[in-house]
């Protein structure tokens, strides 16, 4: 017998129990953050897969829409990626917009050639809404003898099993090719949906009308009303001008916003050119390079000489010119601190466009100046020069849109 009698036996029995009970209860453990870990990414998998396919009903019910309203797939599959279909649809409720003119909205730079169908732009498009990767899944909880052991696999390993079991991993089929398709939103469409202030097409009636009084040789003020609106003053010309004065308005005013809020621009035989509010206002009321005629004004009217021999056709103006400027001065012209206050305000405020109503205030008074220096038969004989300089220093002080 050994030295240590049954002692020994009965001692080494009782540290074999005890190590088998503590196996068991680490075990109970680790089978227990296996089920618990199982169940979470279980449910995470579950609800991965209903907002894919939520994803893909709301896309695929766009896709629809985009292609019953003209779009191809390579110009739906721009939209829907960079979330311009809210924009599409405000495009579309445009007055006179067509199924042309909306598909031209979306301007594809590269991929022309990529056939895309609607199934495989939609598995494109919701290829980063996937299961998570259980493949290196490791995870430290606790103590793990039997992992460590050998007798069981790893805790990460035994939860991906069962995870794979329950909810198994479903791969994506995604089109590479449809990465090529490359673009955006037209310098039209961006024009037609820019928020920013624009001139309401009613101040441009008023402003085209003070401009058609002014250039016919009289004076015009916008006085407002009770009832909402304005009342028209006038002085200096006579009432059968001023009425030629707001039809011609009336008319400009249509144009207006044609170019403005319907179309974002103009065609001609040079193409068709995006326009900005105040482009549109010196485009119809300040043509460069050319005597606008609207209307033969009577010889009565105050400033205004003889027009026989000075009055010509509307020359359409070349939307492809850019303005040269003349080096004619503001020197004294009124209000001539004002216009410097106005821009410098606008500039301290972040704004990088001057307001078309106060520029062509300031054309006006300039013109009026220009005729007077340089004795010419009608203030309309100074507008080209007037338009030109004020336009030059309104872009040496950073104005753009001039």
């Amino acid at each position: 017998m050994s030295i240590f009698g049954g002692n020994l036996i009965n001692f080494l029995g009782g540290v074999a129990e005890g190590a088998s009970k503590e196996i068991a209860r680490q075990q109970a453990n680790m089978d227990d953050i296996v089920k618990t870990a199982s169940t979470v990414i279980i449910n995470d998998r579950l609800a991965t897969r209903k907002r894919k396919q939520k994803r893909m009903m709301e896309l695929g019910t766009q896709y629809d829409f985009l292609k019953n309203k003209g779009l191809d797939s390579r110009s739906i599959k721009l939209v829907l990626e960079q979330g311009l279909f809210e924009d599409i649809v405000t495009l579309s409720k445009k007055r006179n917009m067509t199924p042309e003119k909306l598909k031209s909205s979306i301007n594809i730079v590269s991929g022309n050639d990529i056939p895309i169908d609607k199934s495989s732009l939609l598995n494109y498009l919701t290829k980063d809404i996937i299961d998570a990767d259980l493949t290196n899944l490791s995870v430290t909880s606790g103590v793990d003898t039997m992992g460590a052991l050998g007798i069981k696999r790893p805790l990460g390993q035994q939860i991906a099993t069962r995870v794979g079991v329950i909810a198994p991993s479903k791969a994506t089929d995604v089109d590479p090719k449809i990465s090529g398709v490359t673009g955006g939103l037209s310098e039209r469409a961006k024009m037609l949906l820019d928020k920013s202030s624009k001139m309401s097409t009613a101040a441009f009636r008023r402003l085209a009308t003070q401009v058609l009084v002014e250039r016919a040789g009289g004076k015009v003020n916008f006085v407002p009303n009770d009832s909402g609106g304005y009342t028209l003053r006038t002085q200096g010309i006579q009432q059968g001008d001023v009425v030629k004065a707001q039809q011609r308005a009336s008319d400009l005013s249509q144009q207006y916003n044609k170019i403005v809020f319907e179309e974002g621009g103009v065609s001609s035989l040079n193409g068709f050119r995006v326009m900005s509010s105040p482009e549109a206002v010196d485009y119809l009321l300040f043509p460069t390079n050319s005597v606008v005629k609207e209307f033969t004004p009577s010889l009565n009217n105050k400033n205004t000489q003889t027009l026989k021999g000075l009055e010509k056709k509307r020359i359409a103006p070349n939307v492809s010119d850019k303005p040269t400027f003349s080096t004619l001065s503001l020197g004294n012209v009124g209000n001539t601190q004002t216009f410097s206050q106005e821009m410098k305000s606008l500039k301290e405020q972040g704004i990088g466009i001057f307001p078309p109503a106060s520029k062509a205030n300031y054309i006006i008074k300039l013109a009026m100046k220009i005729q007077q220096d340089k004795n010419l038969p009608t203030m309309k004989d100074a507008y080209p020069e007037a338009v030109t300089e004020i336009r030059k220093i309104l872009t040496e002080n950073g104005f753009t849109g001039n």
